[in-house]
This record gives structure tokens, sequence and C-alpha cells, in this order.
């Protein structure tokens, strides 16, 4: 008898918890930064702002200009970059 109320308690225990992960709501936001000519920017900071953060989140691109901002909460987004171009 103690084993069906526990197996019973742990089904519950589980749904419930199932049901109360989605309440989360987030995305993600990413991109590519790259030149007019397609180049890649690895390195360039990526900021991301809106009423929704509270604030800003910042990122710096991958070695293919790539951006990832996971976790975010619905919202509108401003999104702005700023790189530094080296002189040879």
């Amino acid at each position: 008898m103690k084993r069906c109320v526990l197996s019973g308690l742990l089904v519950v225990f589980f749904a419930a918890a199932a049901v109360l992960a989605q309440g989360q709501q987030s995305g993600t936001l990413g991109g590519r930064l790259s030149s007019t000519d397609s180049v890649a920017l690895p390195g360039a900071t990526v900021t991301v702002s809106s009423d929704a953060l509270l604030g800003e989140r910042t990122t710096v691109t991958d070695i293919n200009g790539v951006y990832s901002f996971p976790g975010l909460p619905p919202g509108s987004y401003a999104v702005t970059s700023a790189t530094t171009c080296a002189r040879r």
C-alpha cells in the first residue's frame, strides 16, 4: 500500500514540475556580423538593450563573426555593435 501511495505522489510531483517549468518564457537573439564584402568580423562587441531586460548585455563575436544572447525575456530589443579596425 505504501508503495502505491509513494508511486502516486512521485507521478503527481513530476507532472507538476513539468507544468511549472512551462511558465518560464525566454528566447535567443543571435546573428553574424560581416563587412560589406561579406568578410566575418571576429572580436566585435555586440550589445542588446531593452526595457524588458532592465539594462543591457554584451558579448563578443567569435572567429566567424557569430554572436548569441540566450535566455532573453520577451520584449523589443535594440542591437548595437562596435568594431576596432587595425591598420596595416
